[in-house]
């Protein structure tokens, strides 16, 4: 039994970090498409993970934004690994 509790886990794991990952590729999609050299965007799902400049700013990877993102996704993972156990079990 904690084998298949591990491997639930484990499944719902990489299932939220694939929809975390897919949330944020469609972030930067919709927002990178900028040909101005004054345009600035930020990309990232749900926190944002990269803030892009201009020649005055540089560009910047938000750490804060990419540990919050980690952590939605682990705790989505624990939350998708709690259904899956349910639906599995009936």
């Amino acid at each position: 039994m904690p084998e298949r509790r591990s491997q639930l886990h484990y499944l719902g794991l990489v299932v939220s970090l694939l929809l975390v990952l897919a949330a944020n590729l469609v972030s930067y999609l919709v927002n990178r498409d900028c040909f101005d050299v004054e345009c600035t965007y930020m990309f990232g799902f749900p926190f944002p993970v990269y803030h892009h400049g201009t020649f005055l700013h540089l560009d910047d990877i938000l750490w804060t934004g990419v540990m919050l993102n980690v952590l939605v996704a682990i705790v989505l993972g624990l939350g998708v690994s709690w259904v899956i156990g349910r639906f599995l079990r009936r």
